[in-house]
Order: structure tokens, then C-alpha cells, then sequence
């Protein structure tokens, strides 16, 4: 089941891919050609910029969470029943952080294709 979660952020790359092919190979003047360029990189900027700001908010916080655990184990010189379930919720936890960050490579690859397909039709653009 949590290849479908893959799956859906590979289709939903595709989807973004086509959006842009399908936008420049319409008939567009150069101007026309120009902003839709500059607005695809800075759309696809802000996207990268606040998906890589919340991956490192998650990775700071299972790391605060990892270190709580291993004081309060250290403190207390034995493990509690909360401090068992509290590692039992943190390994699901870092299972889900694996996930989402495999998720944020395939966006990271579709947004570099797609700043790519950007940045040749703004050189075709300012060329012509």
C-alpha cells in the first residue's frame, strides 16, 4: 500500500510535465513565451523552497524527539512503559518520515525537469 502513495506523486508529476509541454507548444508570441517561463520557475521555486523548509522542520523535530527519549531513558536508568510506547510511535514515525522524504526526491526530479523545459523556452524566447 505505500507504493500507491508513490505512484500518485508520479502521477501527479506527469500531470504537472504535461501541463507545461502542453502550455509551450501552444502558439505563443516571445513576450507571451517570456512570463509564462518566469512564472513556471517562480512557481516551481516557491514550491521547492517550502516542501525542503518542511522536510528539515520534520528531520529537526524526530531528531529533538529521538533526543527526549534517550534523556528521559538515561534519567530515569530504566524504560517505562511510555517510554517503550513512546519509541514504538517514534519508529512509525521515522517510517513516515522515509516516505515523505522518497516523496520529496520524485517532486524534487519532475520540479527539475519541468525548471528545465522552463529555462530552454526562455533562452528560445529571448533568441527569437
Amino acid at each position: 500500500m505505500k507504493y500507491a502513495g508513490y505512484a500518485w506523486t508520479v502521477i501527479l508529476g506527469v500531470a504537472a510535465l504535461g501541463v507545461e509541454i502542453m502550455l509551450f507548444l501552444h502558439n505563443l508570441q516571445p513576450f507571451e513565451r517570456i512570463v509564462v517561463s518566469l512564472l513556471v520557475m517562480i512557481y516551481i521555486n516557491l514550491v521547492f523552497a517550502t516542501a525542503s523548509l518542511s522536510q528539515q522542520i520534520s528531520k529537526l523535530a524526530l531528531g529533538l524527539s529521538v533526543f527526549i527519549l534517550r534523556s528521559e531513558s538515561r534519567v530515569i536508568g530504566e524504560e517505562t512503559e511510555e517510554v517503550l510506547e513512546a519509541k514504538e510511535l517514534l519508529k512509525e514515525t521515522e517510517e513516515k518520515a522515509r516516505q515523505t522524504e522518497i516523496k520529496f526526491y520524485i517532486n524534487a526530479v519532475f520540479n527539475s525537469i519541468i525548471s528545465l523545459l522552463a529555462i530552454v523556452n526562455l533562452l528560445i524566447a529571448t533568441l527569437s
